[in-house]
């Protein structure tokens, strides 16, 4: 943090804009569930001080800064994308870095991105050399245990990180008008719809691509405009319409699902089930319990009454995702009973009709998600038409 404060500083140059670091605490708090109970440090942040994250240009995660690898991954929100791709370019890395428009769940970076409504970034070697555990990394091969201590061997690429974390955050507090993409993020959420529509057919994405489709065009005609913005008097409202109109529309399409957005979580419960209720269809015994299993996740090696308790905790436990509802909701009750009947000997031809029933529940729930984020993505478009610009 030393090294970025002086590299920031250096020349004795005054930032345009607030600059803070800021050490969260209770990362992985551990008190219930480690699935659900983390990032308690920032989320009690961004709770606190909306009229910081309001006005929250880019936040930059340094917590992984530095460690080995050679091939690495810059995380960041998808209207930030086109921002950082030019900064690996112009450092020369990007050969060594790949662009990805997904934050992590499990670093901080997610509560001030995707649940604060800021632009974030995080720059990881960890995920490209095989995971935290079981990975090739320097940080892998300290992650808690009692090694986990600060040497320069483990952090080879310290230098090269801060070159992009310094760059980010120089070129964002000198940019007169903030370079929020709201064309990126209409591009990123295409994609992952249309991911997802290949695995829920006879679900209709027409409605939510649409409102995509309009948000790009106002996206891309915004930049033209905001390009030629010139003086800061221009630029400091039209900057506060940027971020507010991004704060009310990036954390409603966010989802915790693969692809990102908050309709992978139910396509693919719905692609899951479909193939469960095929294979019960067949009277495929191994077949149907795989599935079912890897639906229920963590829930299918533990007990009723323990299964009962991670569902209710997971709704009720009011966590860094709950405010806007991105971790996806589970398949139903009936899914637990169905696997330990299925486990216990149990005929597969008599789940079918079990197995339509939470089929049609996970289409209805991916419908809402649909319709939520048309509706937001035409209010992000109306609300783009009228940023007030000279």
């Amino acid at each position: 943090m030393l090294e970025l404060a002086r590299v920031l500083t250096a020349g004795g140059a005054r930032p345009r804009r607030s600059l803070m670091f800021i050490s969260f605490g209770a990362e992985e708090a551990g008190v219930e569930a480690t699935e659900s109970d983390w990032l308690a440090g920032s989320q009690a942040f961004i709770a606190e001080h909306p009229e910081i994250t309001r006005r929250l240009a880019l936040a930059v995660n340094i917590d992984v800064t530095g460690w080995g690898g050679a091939k690495g991954a810059l995380l960041t929100t998808p209207d930030n994308v086109a921002f950082e791709r030019a900064v690996l370019a112009d450092l020369g890395l990007a050969d060594r870095a790949d662009v990805r428009p997904v934050l992590s769940s499990t670093t901080d970076a997610w509560n001030l991105g995707s649940v604060g409504g800021g632009a974030a970034a995080l720059m990881t070697w960890v995920s490209e050399t095989g995971g935290v555990f079981g990975g090739r990394s320097t940080f892998s091969a300290i992650y808690h245990t009692d090694r986990d201590v600060f040497d320069p061997k483990n952090v080879p690429n310290l230098a090269t990180d801060i070159r992009i974390e310094a760059l980010s955050i120089v070129r964002r507090d000198h940019a007169m008008a903030l370079p929020v993409d709201f064309a990126g993020i209409a591009s990123w959420a295409e994609a992952a719809l249309t991911a997802d529509a290949a695995k829920a057919p006879g679900v209709s994405f027409d409605e939510a691509k649409q409102a995509l489709a309009r948000l790009g065009s106002e996206g891309a005609r915004l930049g033209q405009r905001l390009a030629a913005v010139n003086t800061a008097a221009a630029a400091k409202p039209a900057n506060l319409w940027l971020m507010r109109t991004r704060k009310d529309l990036v954390p409603w399409i966010i989802g915790r699902g693969a692809g990102g957005v908050r309709t992978s979580t139910y396509a693919n419960q719905v692609q899951a089930l479909a193939g469960a209720r095929a294979s019960a269809e067949k009277g495929d015994r191994t077949a149907l319990e795989t599935a079912l299993a890897r639906l229920l996740g963590a829930g299918a090696r533990v007990s009723p009454e323990v299964y009962r308790e991670q569902r209710l905790y997971a709704y009720t436990s009011g966590d860094w995702s709950s405010l806007f509802d991105q971790r996806g909701r589970q398949p139903g009750a009936d899914l637990y009973e169905i696997y330990r009947r299925v486990r216990a000997g149990g005929r597969p031809e008599a789940e079918v009709e079990n197995l339509k029933a939470l089929e049609i529940g996970a289409r209805e729930r991916l419908s809402d998600a649909l319709f939520l984020i048309a509706g937001k993505v035409d209010a992000a478009t109306r609300a783009l038409r009228e940023t007030p610009l000279p």
